[in-house]
């Protein structure tokens, strides 16, 4: 399920960015590749995405996240005239949904071991 879950969430994030009514700096392109590199690492090894993550996995899940928020900075920096019409709309909360969940089944562990080892 991580699986599709992660492609989706590449798929998504190419249509977000090229169907964005804000211009593709070098900025947003960068963290936008990166973030799609760490997203492809993390489908490659997806059968290690259960529990514990090893040091390797929790860099690209730190990775993901990070330029997850700092292009989300950038755009926001960079883009005066950022309107958005309703495919890009549908687009923008496909693409925050989906991220949302991603990022909770990634550091789901993190966050819950220690309540887990209370209750």
């Amino acid at each position: 399920m991580i699986v599709f879950l992660l492609a989706l969430q590449l798929v998504v994030s190419a249509l977000y960015y090229l169907s964005a009514p804000f211009h593709l700096t070098w900025p947003v392109v960068v963290f936008w590749l990166a973030n799609s590199v760490s997203v492809v690492f993390l489908i490659k090894h997806h059968r290690e995405l259960a529990g514990q993550f090893n040091s390797t996995l929790k860099k690209y899940r730190l990775l993901f996240t990070i330029t997850l928020i700092i292009s989300e900075i950038i755009i926001n920096l960079v883009s005066e005239d950022y309107v958005a019409d309703n495919f890009h709309g549908f687009i923008s909360d496909t693409e925050v949904l989906l991220t949302g969940m991603t990022l909770g089944v990634l550091w789901h562990y993190e966050l819950t071991k220690n309540i887990k080892k209370v209750l």
